[in-house]
């Protein structure tokens, strides 16, 4: 396998759910300019990349945008701005960040999604009157809504709404979880209303006119939901009765019943077109100490094989985490966190054409990956925490650039 390293400092953790990567170092107070000198040892094998500054594409955002929840469409990102704002901005353009959506005094939003002309979003408030006339009322019972936004001038529409108990601050920020592509949008309900069950339903409905399409059963609580093409996957807690955390499912509308695929140990994605799943993977005897990687799976949909994108072989080895992927002619594109041993995280990618691959350092820690196409995005936090700053790379120019 072909690697390449190209330079732009040290990321730290991913905020997101599940296991995070962290970072020893502490960052500089600026980021720096991609170079052409070689990897860090303890990512022994990657070579550079010679990216020119030019092939980076960066813009300057709030430092009050500490939502885990990212979304983009090619190169345009979305993001949440003090829990009540969603806006967006065109990575590397001069415009201001533009305002798509605001909510009222204790309403918050905590999630956002966007495909094709549209964005989706969750919408949370305390339900019940305030305590002593004070405050935004009760917080036992979260009241959720789930809101779809066309870009082309639309204005906001509620297409799903129920209440859950707030049993723990997991609950607060994700009563329930959305998925969206151009034409569906998908989420999950407990199937006993109003309650927590280990049993939820998860509903696909139609991005036009908000009827409901089909509907998956999972055997336990939602983790998270995936959407790409006409595929949907689903990420569950792990039962007793296995050795994993979590299980990933897929369905479809012709076989809406929920297959396992596998038990990733972080996180899990999808391709937009439907196309590919790709999750980190753990030795599950060796789970308990985290020292048994078996690397990243890459899951073809239409021919439902697999192949292990493996990290190498020596001790001090980037362990991969939190993978995304997308797919072009040649195949599947995935990228991930290498996280090495003693702290340090870059991000990594390999493509399936001539398998090459790309280690990103930044100075500022990351909150959020993604990959259209072969463009990778990533968001990085400053020093008060927050997002800080946003980056897009053309990763078929990392690879033609490799030695």
């Amino acid at each position: 396998m072909t690697s390449a390293i190209l330079a732009v400092g040290l990321l730290g953790p991913h905020l997101s759910r599940g296991p995070q990567p962290t970072s020893t170092q502490s960052p500089p107070a600026q980021l720096s300019t991609p170079s052409q000198t070689k990897g860090p040892p303890d990512l022994a094998g990657l070579v550079p990349s010679h990216l020119a500054p030019s092939d980076i594409r960066m813009s300057w955002l709030s430092d009050a945008i500490t939502s885990r929840s990212l979304a983009a469409i090619g190169t345009r990102i979305f993001y949440i701005v003090g829990a009540n704002k969603i806006e967006s901005t065109v990575i590397g353009s001069d415009a201001l960040p533009q305002t798509l959506v605001s909510v009222p005094t204790c309403r918050t939003i905590h999630q956002v999604a966007a495909a094709g002309n549209l964005i989706g979003y969750v919408e949370t408030s305390p339900v019940g009157p305030p305590l002593d006339g004070l405050g935004c009322g009760e917080s036992n019972r979260i009241a959720w809504s789930i809101w779809l936004c066309d870009l082309q001038g639309g204005h906001p529409r509620q297409v799903a709404f129920g209440i859950r108990p707030a049993t723990s601050d997991e609950t607060v920020l994700y009563p329930v979880h959305v998925a969206l592509t151009e034409t569906a949008y998908a989420f999950e309900v407990p199937i006993s209303s109003d309650q927590l069950t280990p049993f939820e339903q998860v509903e696909v409905h139609s991005t036009e006119d908000a009827r409901l399409l089909w509907s998956a059963q999972t055997d336990g609580g939602v983790w998270d939901i995936l959407l790409g093409g006409k595929r949907l996957a689903v990420l569950t807690d792990g039962t007793l009765m296995t050795d994993s955390r979590l299980e990933l499912w897929i369905a479809d509308a012709v076989f809406p019943q929920l297959r396992r695929v596998g038990q990733p140990f972080s996180s899990a994605a999808i391709s937009e077109d439907g196309a590919y799943l790709a999750w980190d993977a753990r030795n599950p005897w060796e789970r308990a100490s985290g020292t048994s990687p078996l690397g990243l799976i890459v899951y073809s949909l239409d021919t439902r094989s697999s192949q292990n994108v493996s990290p190498p072989e020596a001790s001090s080895s980037a362990e991969p985490l939190r993978p995304v992927v997308s797919s072009d002619l040649a195949g599947p594109i995935v990228a991930w966190y290498a996280t090495a041993r003693e702290g340090a995280v870059y991000l990594a990618f390999q493509d399936a054409a001539n398998k090459a691959g790309v280690a990103l350092s930044s100075v500022q820690s990351p909150t959020w990956i993604g990959l259209r196409g072969s463009t990778l995005i990533w968001a990085a936090s400053g020093l008060r925490g927050g997002v800080s700053a946003v980056f897009a790379a053309d990763l078929s120019l990392a690879r033609t650039a490799a030695p």
